[in-house]
């Protein structure tokens, strides 16, 4: 149900929250508890209405955590936020949910699938194995924690990055391309004619700006975050000694898989040269 986002309150950010995981729960008990054979809709469709319930209430609880004007509504709204990814990596450790999944994957109905419905159920498939269910219970336990945590450094990384006050200084021409509605609510830059600019306008038709901004928020993420990423980069390399899964963690030029599985590699981008970025 849509929210006035002008209107909400943190109490309401929080209730949205927990209606929104109680109602997933339901759904998981449900197909939890769907009698056997299996099928794909008494198994595996209440997982894909769970996810959307809580991405539903991820965008009425989770966003507010960055745009709102309230410090409280915007705490709330981070608070929702670790809540709701907490549950996404948690639901996955629950034995009796791997239980009744790989009961549907051996299911006749179930190799049959194509399409969305067959790679639902292998993306549900595989982060159930990433839950650890081959693990021994302390192995699988010790994963659990790791993946909590890095939830929480992920929250905190992205708020870091969201309450941190800077601008690009730019001129009307340099936002070619976006709404004027947007262009004329924003702030005079301290030169006439100039604009200060928050978010960053990586959708204009400049590339300068573009490249400007996308500086800023570069230089906004090593300053601000890099105790945050070093922390989890540590709790990464934990996951993947527990687990023996290989981990991108320790390899600067990306995950390990991108080079041992003949992923195409990405281009190296062309060098550009950029505005500067004023910050206050």
């Amino acid at each position: 149900m849509p929210s006035d986002a002008a209107h909400l309150t943190a109490d309401a950010v929080a209730r949205i929250a927990d209606d929104a995981i109680a109602r997933a729960d339901q759904l998981v008990d449900r197909a939890v508890a769907a009698d056997t054979p299996r099928t794909l809709a008494d198994t595996l469709l209440p997982l894909d209405e769970a996810a959307a319930v809580l991405a539903e209430a991820s965008g009425q609880t989770a966003f507010m955590g960055y745009v709102h004007p309230d410090p409280e509504v915007r705490d709330a709204g981070h608070a929702a936020e670790e809540r709701i990814d907490t549950w996404r990596v948690n639901v996955f450790f629950r034995s009796d949910l791997n239980q009744a999944v790989q009961e549907l994957a051996g299911t006749q109905e179930a190799a049959e699938l194509t399409g969305e419905h067959r790679r639902l159920l292998d993306f549900v498939l595989r982060d159930l194995r990433k839950a650890g269910h081959d693990l021994s219970p302390e192995d699988r336990e010790a994963v659990r924690e790791i993946s909590t945590r890095l939830v929480e450094l992920g929250v905190r990384f992205n708020q870091n990055i969201a309450e941190y006050e800077d601008h690009l200084t730019v001129t009307p021409d340099d936002l070619d391309g976006l709404p004027p509605e947007y262009i004329s609510g924003l702030a005079a830059g301290d030169v006439e004619g100039t604009l200060k600019v928050t978010m960053a306008p990586t959708w204009c038709r400049s590339w300068r700006t573009r490249a400007a901004a996308t500086c800023a928020g570069s230089c906004r993420s090593s300053s601000l975050t890099g105790p945050s990423s070093r922390t989890g980069r540590c709790w990464r390399r934990r996951s993947g000694c527990v687990s023996g899964w290989p981990s991108c963690s320790g390899n600067p030029r990306g995950p390990i898989t991108r080079w041992t599985t003949g992923w195409p590699r990405t281009p190296k981008p062309s060098r550009v040269s950029t505005t500067s970025c004023s910050r206050r």
